[in-house]
């Protein structure tokens, strides 16, 4: 059974995820990726047109799950106090749960590699979140 052409995205995404976590950007070379994602490296740039870009999809790929977890449990209407505090420990919570995203999103965003385009969509897709926390005046305070 031949996998899926996902499969293969998401399995790069994942390898390129532990391998950043535990050397780095600079020393997770794409040989390493598609050898930890039992993958070849053409297949890798079948997806991403560089190192560059699979970096930039895993930041938007890893930010989309943050975001998801972030406002499990939310209401609309929610008290401010109790807006925050949920949300703060779902994102606390999600980074004890996967402590290797925590450590690629540390390195990402001091990272030159992030592209003006990607900087932007994940403050685009963070926007609820930010818009909570910012506006206590439409939560009830």
């Amino acid at each position: 059974m031949q996998d899926k052409p996902q499969d293969k995205k998401s399995a790069a995404l994942r390898a390129t995820l532990a391998l950043i976590s535990e050397q780095g950007f600079q020393g997770t070379p794409m040989s390493q990726i598609a050898q930890r994602a039992n993958i070849g490296v053409g297949t890798i740039y079948r997806y991403f047109s560089s190192k560059e870009d699979l970096i930039n999809a895993l930041y938007i790929d890893v930010k989309a799950r943050l975001v998801q977890y972030t406002l499990r449990n939310y209401v609309e209407g929610m008290p401010a106090r109790e807006s925050f505090l949920l949300i703060l420990r779902n994102i606390v919570d999600y980074f004890i749960e996967k402590p290797v995203e925590l450590l690629f999103m540390e390195q990402y965003a001091n990272s030159p590699l992030i592209t003006t385009a990607t900087h932007e969509e994940g403050l685009r897709m963070f926007e609820p979140v930010n818009n909570l926390l910012s506006a206590p005046e439409k939560n009830n305070c």
